[in-house]
């Protein structure tokens, strides 16, 4: 549980308001405990102001931009006769976000007056529930709670969201206020938002401000609930919304609240980390709470918010993806690649046919929604979109889902070969000019972050084909494209750069070890050109993108920054290839820097100055964190696992649930410097290499549920070999 506290009606210069949200919904909730329109922070023209408000994920208008289509908001009120008590000046004020069980509540003191509001969004459903509770120093007279619903846009408080129409009216027999709505956006979107309560209320409709007052002056606390449905989720949608509301206020709050504990409950139980340093671990566990409330029926957005790229979906996945397949929520994870089979048509229009050419921002259904620019020529998206789908099934190891997607790596490797590779000779291939993962240089002729995707690329699907014994014709083609661009990796005599000719470095000189797995980590080139990018791009708080000197975060007003920025989702994406180089100590460094970096309730953000932020609840730096964590921890093929392989020397005390390629499961316990505990299960008969830091683990051992027998030392390195089916525990002496 993380708290953010504040006096005097102040908040803390790092708060920002929290995040809920269940993958389908996604709104912010301020230090009142409801969405007062209040401009936390201003982006700029470009990316728009912080506003507590309501989005739905999907819902889309029909301009250019796909933008999404804003929900209005909701306040709450305490009045005693007619005075309002919220307008007084707060004493005292405090906020808790509690990720364990997907809730925040926020206490306010106002003189004698103590108001409780706690608020959640179920998993299921589009419900947000908001529970109010008042008590006082001295009888509350006249007390009357008051919930309050604006239908509106960002800051347009008076006036319905634009193409937007919509009538309400009381159900007195059901007691419950609909709003009924349509919107003509990039679908004919039909829908209702129902509101009603657990106690007597009285309605108030007044154009698009929607109320429901209490009206027993005994009732010092009452439950709000926010419904929305519509023609997208159920053709018979406004029956559906009315009976669960039925069901909702028939089960009552208490057993909603239950149900929606059991389910968070589930979802932690699939995973869990336990470090010395108990910060890195809320964060952590901050980070998957936000990811969770951020995934989507189709893939995973920077953000379900209009500051955050309106929810579309960009290669940013992939860090969110890494971070939930790793944390053994397998199914959830599986979205993305799935998402991206069920748009394969989408994308092959794009070239008629001639591969699979992604979207750089994608709606749902696989539709160009990005602004003409730079970035439209960015075709390191399909390396990772492949690497996603390999990736899957290197986890689940399920056959049928490999056959099922392979025409997703198939054609993204097409895409790649047919419109980008160019053959020089007999041994040498280059990528023809485009946008790199560096989009300050542009365009960039055979540069290294999509070279080292493609080469991943033709490498996955040559694995992908051979197991499925497909297209064994151009299984050759993919090999010897992937051998000839390997020998022209942009290369200065001493490391790799981010093209030939370059001086600068950037952030694409990672994609070698992550996320492409191109070299060995511990190759002395690919070393010294990891440790040139955490020199070179250092700033005194983090990592940005580039060394070069012009490239910085530019002001509100479109002005360079004098300072240079840190992001945080670059950061830990170092701290992944660290991991993967053993580099335990400099990795605990990384993670040192990262923790300042935080904002309230130990949320992320993409880019920072002392002065500036972008993109607070940044689901891409959220990602890219728990998945570098996770290599720290655990690293794995289809056939080895790796315990510790990097972690500092003061992380005495370990233990994790996590999973691996190959379908398996493991937890461990670390203590006083030891392995003590070692958990495998998996639904697969496995036989396993088992590698683990030399004086790390002992030799003598007890097992149950299998085999493990110690091969011997190599490399500094203590191996085993594990057999078993179902589970397998080791408790080493």
């Amino acid at each position: 549980m993380i708290v953010s506290r504040g006096s005097n009606g102040k908040r803390p210069f790092n708060y920002v308001p929290v995040l809920l949200g269940n993958g389908n919904i996604c709104l912010l909730i301020g230090e009142e405990g409801g969405q007062r329109q209040t401009k936390y922070f201003d982006y700029g023209k470009q990316f728009g102001s912080v506003v507590p408000m309501i989005w739905w994920a999907g819902r889309r208008y029909d301009d250019p931009l796909q933008k999404l289509i804003p929900f209005g908001h909701f306040e709450t009120e305490i009045k005693m006769g007619k005075k309002s008590i919220n307008q007084a000046a707060k004493v005292a004020w405090e906020q808790e976000l509690d990720v364990d069980k997907g809730l925040v509540r926020t206490l306010s003191t106002y003189d004698e007056i103590h108001e409780l509001t706690s608020d959640f969004v179920t998993f299921d459903h589009n419900l947000l529930v908001v529970h109010k509770e008042v008590k006082g120093e001295q009888t509350l007279a006249n007390l009357e709670l008051v919930f309050r619903y604006i239908l509106h846009s960002s800051m347009k408080e008076h006036s319905l969201p634009a193409q937007m129409r919509a009538e309400a009216r009381w159900d007195s027999e059901q007691k419950i206020l609909r709003v009924h709505y349509r919107v003509d956006g990039s679908r004919d979107y039909q829908g209702v938002v129902l509101l009603f309560s657990d106690v007597e209320v009285k309605p108030i409709i007044d154009g698009n401000t929607f109320e429901l007052r209490s009206s027993s002056a005994k009732d010092s606390q009452a439950n709000f609930f926010l419904l929305l449905m519509d023609n997208e989720e159920a053709s018979s949608y406004l029956e559906e919304a009315i009976e669960l509301a039925r069901v909702v206020k028939k089960d009552g709050y208490q057993k909603v609240l239950q149900k929606h504990l059991k389910d968070w409950e589930r979802f932690w139980s699939r995973s869990y980390i336990n470090l010395p340093d108990k910060d890195l671990v809320s964060i952590w566990k901050t980070c998957l709470y936000h990811i969770r409330s951020s995934t989507t029926k189709w893939s995973i957005p920077t953000g379900i918010l209009e500051t955050h790229w309106w929810g579309k979906f960009f290669f940013d996945e992939i860090f969110s993806y890494l971070a939930l397949v790793s944390s053994n929520h397998i199914k959830l994870a599986e979205r993305v690649p799935k998402f991206r089979l069920q748009t394969l048509s989408k994308a092959l229009e794009m070239t008629k046919g001639v591969g699979a050419r992604y979207p750089w921002e994608s709606t749902e259904q696989g539709d160009e929604a990005s602004p003409p620019g730079p970035w439209r020529n960015e075709v390191h998206l399909m390396a990772i979109i492949a690497s996603e789908c390999w990736t899957h099934y290197l986890y689940n190891q399920d056959l049928e889902f490999l056959r099922q997607i392979y025409p997703v790596i198939k054609e993204c490797a097409e895409y790649l070969r047919q419109w980008h590779v160019y053959e020089l000779s007999e041994d040498k291939a280059v990528i023809g000019a485009c946008t790199d993962l560096d989009e300050a240089l542009f365009p960039v002729r055979n540069p290294l972050y999509t070279l080292s995707g493609t080469i991943h690329t033709f490498r996955t699907a040559k694995q992908a084909s051979q197991i499925l014994g497909l297209d064994e014709d151009l299984r050759s083609i993919w090999r010897e494209l992937a051998r000839k661009l390997k020998n022209t990796l942009p290369y200065d005599g001493e490391k790799y750069v981010p093209f030939e000719g370059a001086s600068h470095q950037s952030l694409g000189c990672l994609g070698i070890v992550f996320p492409f797995c191109l070299l060995s980590p511990q190759d002395p080139i690919v070393r010294k050109t990891i440790f040139d990018f955490m020199n070179r791009c250092r700033t005194s708080t983090g990592w940005r993108p580039s060394s070069q000197e012009d490239f910085y975060l530019k002001g509100s007003m479109g002005k360079k920054m004098k300072e240079k920025e840190s992001w945080i989702w670059n950061s830990a994406w170092l701290a992944t290839c660290l991991a993967r180089m053993e580099e335990g100590e400099l990795l605990g460094k990384i993670f040192e820097k990262i923790k300042p970096l935080t904002d309230a309730f130990g949320s992320l953000s993409e880019v920072k100055t002392s002065k500036q932020t972008l993109h607070h609840w940044f689901v891409t730096a959220a990602g890219s964190y728990v998945y570098a964590l996770n290599e720290a921890l655990v690293q794995s093929s289809p056939e080895e696992i790796r315990i510790l392989p990097a972690i500092p020397r003061k992380w005495d005390e370990i233990s994790f649930k996590l999973s691996c390629q190959g379908n398996v499961k493991v937890e461990m316990k670390f203590s006083q410097g030891r392995v003590r505990q070692l958990h495998l299960s998996s639904s697969l008969q496995q036989r396993k290499r088992i590698v683990i830091p030399e004086g790390l683990v002992g030799i003598q051992y007890g097992v149950s549920g299998g085999r493990l027998v110690c091969l011997g030392t190599k490399e500094k390195k203590t191996i085993f070999e594990a057999e078993f089916e179902g589970n397998l525990t080791v408790k080493f002496k």
